[in-house]
């Protein structure tokens, strides 16, 4: 499904460039799912982002949500020369409405306070500042996976776009990642088969 405009709407920004509506196209070309497009403002209402969202995807009972923007501001990363512009993507249940709100929160995390999006990085407290009783607290960035590679560094127009997976994490598996490193706790997250849809999933009991 292609969107028309008519999912801009209720954007942040008064008009969204073509590029970030390519984006847009692009992303729901490979997730699919009902689109719609909602704008979100940081706690000053000083920085604005859009967020995509993906309704019955990547399952009839979950949404997927996925930055549109972000892009825009400097990762710090390049690839033959070229700046890789990144967005973020996450889904979940629908039973947690509120995971846009997480989405834009870590973008706001980059736009406002430079913040390193990059797989292996984490965004702390992210989860927990919506849902404070939550089993997973943090996010931590990976490439996507849901999509068969699909959503991987595409030329849009002329920006090199990256998407990252905020794959949600407890307080005892961020205390893994920091004594054993990234790829240590994403063998253990993949061999444990666990439910990514679910922020209140049990977390992993891990080896010290």
């Amino acid at each position: 499904m292609q969107p028309s405009d008519e999912i801009f709407k209720q954007v942040s920004s008064m008009s969204v460039s073509s590029t970030n509506k390519a984006i847009a196209r692009h992303a729901l070309s490979v997730i699919g799912g009902t689109p719609a497009v909602h704008g979100y403002f940081d706690a000053e209402e000083k920085s604005s982002i859009d967020v995509l969202g993906c309704s019955g995807s990547p399952c009839t009972d979950a949404s997927t949500y996925a930055t549109i923007g972000l892009s825009e501001s400097s990762s710090g990363f390049f690839s033959n020369g070229k700046e890789i512009g990144v967005e973020v993507v996450m889904a979940a249940y629908d039973r947690y409405p509120l995971i846009p709100n997480i989405v834009s929160t870590c973008a706001f995390n980059r736009i406002n306070s430079q913040m390193s999006i990059h797989p292996g990085a984490v965004h702390r407290n992210v989860i927990r500042e919506y849902y404070p009783e939550s089993t997973m607290a943090h996010v931590l960035f990976i490439l996507p996976f849901f999509w068969d590679a699909r959503l991987k560094s595409t030329m849009i127009e002329n920006r090199l776009v990256s998407w990252l997976y905020s794959m949600p994490i407890s307080n005892g598996e961020l205390e893994f990642l920091d004594r054993r490193g990234f790829e240590a706790l994403e063998d253990e997250l993949y061999r444990a088969d666990v439910d990514i849809l679910d922020i209140g999933r049990p977390g992993l009991i891990l080896p010290h």
